[in-house]
């Protein structure tokens, strides 16, 4: 039986063009979150990080661009998942570093 990786959604943030899920992954480790395929028909376009500290990533189809930003503050797993229909998304990316600064460490 394969283990499920659970990540509770701590907080949803949405604008007119991002939506942002926040959530704390349990039992499981950023090696195993960077080995996630979300779905089928999605493509991964970025990856960046290593195998204890932080990943990031993007994935795209047609229509919705996605990035995920996994850090590890103090043995504590943070998930940010944002989903945009904007194409100029990837600059999420330059962002997420200075958004994981806000967390605590």
């Amino acid at each position: 039986m394969q283990n499920t990786i659970q990540i509770p959604l701590y907080r949803c943030i949405e604008s007119d063009s991002l939506l942002i899920f926040i959530g704390i992954p349990f039992n499981t480790s950023i090696k195993e979150l960077g080995d996630i395929q979300l779905a089928e028909n999605t493509v991964k376009t970025y990856f960046e990080g290593d195998s204890t500290t932080y990943l990031l990533s993007t994935y795209d189809n047609d229509t919705t661009h996605i990035a995920i930003h996994t850090q590890n503050f103090s043995n504590n797993l943070i998930y940010l998942l944002a989903v945009s229909k904007i194409a100029e998304f990837p600059d999420f990316l330059s962002k997420a570093k200075s958004l994981s600064a806000r967390f605590k460490n």
